[in-house]
C-alpha cells in the first residue's frame, strides 16, 4: 500500500516538477503548456492503466475555463494563458476526482513559452469510503523565482498523501 501511494505522489507531484524547455510544443510567449497522462490505479491491486477518456475540467480564476477528455492513449495537452490562477480538476464522475491548484500570476513571459508535466494516477469510487480529502487541492504549484520554474508545494502534497494513505487503510478495513 506505502509503494502504491508513493508512486501516486511522485506521478501527481514529482511530474510537475520535471520542467522540460527542450520539448517543443505548441506554446507562444503568453501562455504556458499543461501536458501529461492519466492512469488508473486499483488502491487495492498491484498495477496501473492509461485511462482514455477521463475528464478534465480547468477553472480560471474560479470560472470555468475549459473541459475535455484525455485521448485514445490516455495522454492531454493544452495551453492556459500567464497572469492566472488555475484549479485543474481530473476524474469527472467516473472517479474520484484529484485537484491541483496552479497559481500563474508571476510566471514570466518566455520566447519559448513555459511548460509543466503533470501525469496523474486516479481511482474509483469504494462503497462506503469517505475520500472527502480530495474535494481540496491534492497538489499546489506556483512559481519559484529563485529557480525560475514552476514547482510544486511537495511538503503539502506529503501531507495531503499522507491523509490519503490513511483513508485508504480505512477503506481496506472496510472491505475486509
Amino acid at each position: 500500500m506505502r509503494g502504491l501511494l508513493t508512486f501516486l505522489l511522485f506521478s501527481f507531484a514529482l511530474g510537475i516538477s520535471a520542467h522540460a524547455y527542450n520539448v517543443k510544443r505548441a506554446c507562444d510567449e503568453n501562455h504556458m503548456i499543461i501536458y501529461g497522462s492519466v492512469y488508473e490505479y486499483d488502491p487495492f491491486v498491484k498495477g496501473e492503466k492509461l485511462r482514455p477518456g477521463v475528464q478534465i475540467v480547468v477553472y480560471q480564476d474560479m470560472e470555468i475555463y475549459v473541459a475535455f477528455v484525455t485521448n485514445k492513449g490516455g495522454e492531454y495537452e493544452f495551453n492556459l494563458p500567464l497572469g492566472h490562477t488555475y484549479e485543474i480538476w481530473y476524474g469527472g464522475s467516473e472517479y474520484v476526482n484529484k485537484i491541483c491548484y496552479l497559481d500563474a500570476r508571476e510566471v514570466p513571459v518566455r520566447k519559448v513559452g513555459n511548460e509543466l508535466n503533470m501525469d496523474v494516477g486516479l481511482f474509483k469510487y469504494i462503497d462506503g469510503c469517505d475520500f472527502s480529502l480530495l474535494q481540496e487541492p491534492f497538489v499546489k504549484v506556483g512559481f519559484d523565482k529563485a529557480i525560475d520554474r514552476l514547482v510544486p508545494d511537495l511538503m503539502y502534497t506529503d501531507e495531503r498523501s499522507k491523509l490519503l494513505d490513511k483513508a485508504f487503510r480505512k477503506a481496506r478495513r472496510a472491505i475486509e
